[in-house]
């Protein structure tokens, strides 16, 4: 692993954890508490849009995202052929 990809690393986990949890901290989803279960994930299920509410929230899940795709578009060549 890599500079690169430890960073790709730390940024999509952050923004990912960050766009998992804005709703339930935020309230844009005040039944969320509501429940058995305590955490509220479960509840929010069946509504997505919650997690798009806002334009910051779009934004995190773009950046997870696109972390995601960079972690291993930047894999080092050598270490990959030498495992072969």
């Amino acid at each position: 692993m890599n500079t690169t990809q430890k960073i790709f690393l730390i940024v999509g986990i952050t923004s990912f954890l960050y766009w998992l949890f804005i709703p339930v901290s935020s309230g844009v989803a005040p039944f969320v508490w509501q429940g058995t279960n305590n955490i509220g994930l479960i509840d929010m299920s069946d509504e997505f849009h919650y997690w798009y509410y806002y334009w910051y929230q779009l934004l995190s899940f773009i950046i997870a995202f696109s972390s995601g795709i960079g972690f291993f578009l930047f894999k080092d060549k050598k270490a990959v052929e030498e495992k072969e």
